[in-house]
């Protein structure tokens, strides 16, 4: 299984992007020079390596391990020790930092293995649940054999993630779900893995965000992804009217577009990350398509937030003004606690 470069596609959503005056469909402040980096890796770098150490184009949304410090840069810094790292003898001394820094990530996963495989929590979670094929795909690092299934540490911990909602509340059963900043697609190919009468499913993310998990849920589902190039002239974006399976790959903007009432809508993580201005301006979209009668509003953060970049949790609910359930629960691999606010019309 490959996943498919279309430059194409990356271009229309980059334009797109860029074209938009409305600042609240903008990349924040903490997404700027992050999705400028991505641009530069995705025109460079294969897909198909997007996981591994060798890519950064998934920077904070990811499983990739951040080893090469100079991709952290734009412009004309980034020219200067990109040109640096291969001149001789500094090319000597950095090839050296590499291949040390390697064998302690490597380290770091042969010890996330050893805990995956002693844990409770991940019987249950295996025993529950399907973790699809593909899960690999991508070049991941982060892998291991875990209870004898060769496996992405990343996906054990988004299926955690999902457990810790759903246990309150029941999405067994729903047919429509709508997802915000869902990372490159893990999170969908879990959810529709593992819930079979959701068959309507619609992923926003911003540029080049959107394009990647585009590709990555296109190589699982196929021509059930409908990507930007088949959307971006519609204001109607509806689903069809049968039980085949519809995946809407969209930028921010066309939320306004949604001409159905969804069953379940989700963010993890990502909300705390932009403006509060903007996320007051999602929660107003989500509370005019979330089914009145049957909805569930699924939100959570992680704990280790860091108040210099990013807003405190708990002031998500003042952003949608409903009777949130709130909670915290630790995850795997991770400190501290998840914070998790969960609401439901029923």
């Amino acid at each position: 299984m490959n996943i498919e470069s279309k430059i194409q596609l990356l271009n229309e959503i980059i334009e797109a992007q860029i074209k938009q005056v409305n600042p609240m469909y903008q990349p924040g402040p903490y997404w700027l020079n992050k999705t400028k980096r991505a641009v530069r890796e995705l025109r460079n770098k294969s897909l198909n390596n997007f996981r591994s150490s060798e890519n950064n184009a998934t920077e904070s949304y990811g499983d990739a391990q951040l080893l090469d410090m100079k991709s952290q840069y734009v412009g004309l810094r980034y020219l200067v020790y990109n040109t640096a790292t291969k001149v001789f003898p500094l090319n000597r001394f950095f090839d050296r930092q590499m291949g040390l820094t390697k064998t302690y990530a490597n380290r770091l996963i042969a010890s996330e293995s050893y805990i995956l495989n002693h844990s409770n929590r991940v019987d249950f979670l295996m025993q529950k649940y399907i973790i699809p094929g593909g899960n690999l795909l991508g070049g991941v690092d982060r892998k291991s054999e875990v209870r004898g299934l060769p496996v992405s540490h990343h996906y054990i911990i988004m299926l955690d993630l999902i457990d810790r909602m759903v246990e309150r509340v029941n999405i067994s059963e729903t047919r429509s779900f709508c997802e915000i900043g869902g990372g490159f697609g893990v999170n969908a190919h879990l959810i529709l893995s593992n819930f079979p009468s959701i068959r309507k499913y619609i992923y926003v993310d911003i540029s080049p965000n959107l394009y990647v998990a585009t590709q990555f849920l296109r190589a699982h589902f196929g021509d059930a992804v409908i990507d930007f190039c088949h959307t971006k002239d519609s204001v109607d974006i509806s689903f069809s009217n049968d039980d085949d399976l519809e995946v809407f790959c969209v930028l921010p903007h066309q939320l306004e577009f949604i001409k159905e009432e969804v069953d379940v809508f989700h963010n993890a993580n990502s909300f705390v990350e932009m403006p509060q201005e903007v996320v007051k301006n999602y929660a107003t979209i989500v509370r005019g398509f979330i089914n009145k009668k049957k909805g569930s509003i699924l939100l959570s953060s992680y704990g280790g937030f860091d108040a210099n970049t990013t807003f405190h949790p708990d002031k998500l609910i003042d952003c949608f003004d409903l009777d949130f359930n709130s909670y915290q629960s630790e995850l795997l691999l991770c400190k501290p606690q998840q914070h998790f606010y969960v609401w439901s019309a029923t």
